[in-house]
């Protein structure tokens, strides 16, 4: 018990990094569904708040996409400790559709140029 006293910080040290490696692997794994799920919340949001800010919509996002994780993710990690970083990920993802829309929207006006 002493041992355990004494070193208690390198425990929880430990267990937080074999908790954050399953994660990872979760994600790894998980990758691609929460992707199409991020994009969905996306669509969604624009549709139900097309008229608001962007912050409303950010918000509703992270709320669905939340709601779509395992319940063994969100006892460990409440939804206050994952915001910022879902946050950051639905983001990425409407940059990432954006530039393949703003793309393909470019590709098919020249298209329509050189006709």
């Amino acid at each position: 018990m002493e041992w355990l006293q004494n070193n208690l910080l390198e425990v929880v040290i430990v267990i937080l990094i074999v908790v954050a490696f399953i994660i990872y692997l979760f994600y790894c794994i998980k990758k691609e569904g929460l992707r199409k799920v991020a994009i969905k919340s996306i669509l969604e949001a624009e549709k139900l708040y097309n008229s608001t800010t962007g912050k409303e919509r950010l918000s509703y996002a992270v709320d669905y996409v939340y709601n779509y994780l395992p319940s063994y993710v969100k006892l460990l990690f409440p939804k206050i400790v994952l915001e910022e970083s879902l946050q950051r990920f639905i983001q990425t993802m409407f940059d990432q559709v954006k530039d393949l829309l703003d793309y393909e929207k470019g590709e098919l006006l020249n298209e329509k140029t050189k006709e």
